[in-house]
């Protein structure tokens, strides 16, 4: 059954009339009585009682008991079609764990906040990230590895500096200039393997190091013990500051910078498309914000 046919009954319910019907409908009278006529077939009973020369209807008493039936169906049309248009507003994402406080986490916190998205923050590290985000199993990924996979699009977000940082007794935290690498203590290094790039770097000055953890949280326990120092990305800086005071050294011979990169399925479900381009959107404003920590790439 044809919701046309159901709305057209509604409208000559209430205006008695073909004629006032159809100038509502915007639709001829013949199209009109046409319409009705293929609802009683449908139903196998008349819906009004047609007098020669007069112009009101007059509902039989079948048509009266289907009133209800009719609005209420209606309105099952309109649930249906308002369920169409209703935009898909969740995400799963994932991100490696070096990026999940305090980037994605805030980028998270602003998409639930300003739009009502329901998101679900996974952690993967990269080779995982391409195989679930390409299986449509997570939507979107945060990753420090560009590879480039047929049917994932890759888009790059931000790129950032290294500092070393160590805790220091004083009430305030203290940023210097450099720091003479040949100085340090290898053996109170907590070494956090960043990526490729910066193990290569590091092996250079720091071949074997004696603690090795892959959290933050960890990192922190250790920090707060006098001696201990760690070399971290900026965007870390910030989280451990909410717990310990820092001497934030710039390094004299830097690593290549950190790139960041952000995932997605060249081919996803349209009900998807709408949400992932606003979060894509919310990540390059946080980060254009986040100038002082983080290199826009886009």
């Amino acid at each position: 059954m044809e919701a046309i046919l159901l709305e057209t009954f509604l409208v000559v319910c209430e205006t008695k009339n073909f004629t006032t019907a159809s100038q509502i409908l915007f639709a001829t009278q013949p199209t009109i009585t046409g319409r009705i006529r293929a609802l009683e077939d449908y139903l196998g009973f008349e819906l009004f009682i047609r007098r020669k020369g007069k112009k009101t209807l007059t509902l039989t008493s079948r048509g009266k008991e289907f009133i209800p039936i009719a609005s209420r169906i209606i309105k099952l049309y309109e649930d249906i079609e308002s369920f169409k248009n209703t935009s898909y507003n969740s995400l799963t994402i994932s991100t490696i764990a070096s990026y999940a406080t305090p980037v994605v986490a805030n980028i998270c916190k602003k998409m639930n906040r300003d739009y009502g998205t329901n998101i679900k923050i996974l952690t993967y590290q990269t080779r995982e990230a391409y195989e679930l985000v390409l299986k449509k199993e997570i939507d979107m990924a945060f990753v420090s590895q560009e590879i480039p996979t047929a049917g994932i699009e890759i888009q790059p977000l931000f790129s950032q500096k290294y500092y070393l940082v160590t805790a220091t007794d004083s009430n305030s935290s203290s940023n210097f200039k450099s720091i003479n690498l040949k100085k340090l203590d290898y053996s109170k290094e907590i070494f956090l393997n960043w990526d490729a790039h910066f193990l290569k770097w590091h092996n250079q000055f720091f071949p074997h190091p004696k603690l090795e953890v892959d959290s933050i949280q960890l990192l922190i326990d250790f920090l707060k013990d006098t001696g201990y120092w760690a070399i971290v990305q900026e965007c870390n800086i910030p989280v451990l500051l909410n717990t310990i005071n820092l001497k934030i050294y710039q390094l004299p011979i830097l690593p290549p910078t950190r790139k960041c990169f952000i995932l997605t399925n060249q081919f996803p479900d349209k009900e998807l498309i709408l949400v992932t381009n606003k979060f894509i959107t919310v990540c390059k404003e946080y980060i254009l914000q986040q100038f002082n920590a983080l290199n826009p790439l886009f």
